[in-house]
């Protein structure tokens, strides 16, 4: 029986990544200088899973991501596959939004600031889009694709599709960097359920012990 794997890799160093401010979908930034020297650097030094499918998030720094990783690719834009819309707290320093995101994603007591999207519905999203992906491969006999997308798209879907089950935190992506989902059509008609298979780039170490 022949698995269907879903390669997916966080976008590389973004402009808001360097100067350390939140930045969701409500911030369409580019890639930095330092991030696309990072992800030619990873580009040499590891293995980046390929496929003639590619699914990109339409934000500059997604799509600046798979015009570095993957130039002679033609690119299938999928909306939903845009990061989080943190609304009034995009651009706020990230060492001032430990609270925020502990209260967003609080079950019993959860806070939406003005314009941005609720962590449930952020959630449900990520595991949609993926799960939609990963069905119309199926339906299309696509057995490999890639999707260039955001953090918190991949350590959503993951937390609430990927096997071995874990948080959400456990699943977070470095820049450059993700995961391989691999599923049957039995499996997933099963369970909607994918094994993750592999840290992206092949030959990549995920550092142990960071903070989200």
């Amino acid at each position: 029986m022949k698995n269907y794997k879903l390669h997916l890799i966080r976008h590389g160093i973004s402009e808001d990544n360097v100067i350390r401010v939140l930045g969701g979908s409500g911030r369409n930034v580019h890639l930095s200088e330092q991030g696309k020297a990072h992800l030619l650097d990873m580009k040499e030094k590891h293995t980046y899973p390929q496929a003639e499918t590619l699914f990109v998030s339409p934000m500059n720094r997604t799509i600046e991501t798979a015009e570095v990783l993957y130039p002679n690719h033609k690119r299938i834009l999928v909306s939903p596959l845009v990061e989080a819309n943190y609304g009034i707290m995009e651009g706020k320093p990230i060492s001032e939004v430990g609270a925020f995101f502990m209260q967003w994603m609080n079950p019993d007591d959860p806070i939406v600031p003005e314009g941005s999207e609720s962590y449930y519905s952020f959630r449900a999203r990520s595991a949609a889009v993926i799960s939609t992906l990963l069905e119309g491969m199926m339906k299309s006999g696509i057995f490999e694709a890639i999707a260039v997308t955001h953090g918190g798209i991949i350590a959503s879907a993951l937390s609430a599709i990927g096997l071995p089950e874990q948080e959400e935190r456990m699943w977070y992506a470095d820049n450059g960097t993700g995961y391989t989902l691999s599923t049957s059509a039995a499996m997933w008609m099963r369970s909607q359920k994918a094994e993750v298979t592999a840290i992206l780039p092949l030959g990549y170490m995920k550092p142990l012990n960071r903070e989200k």
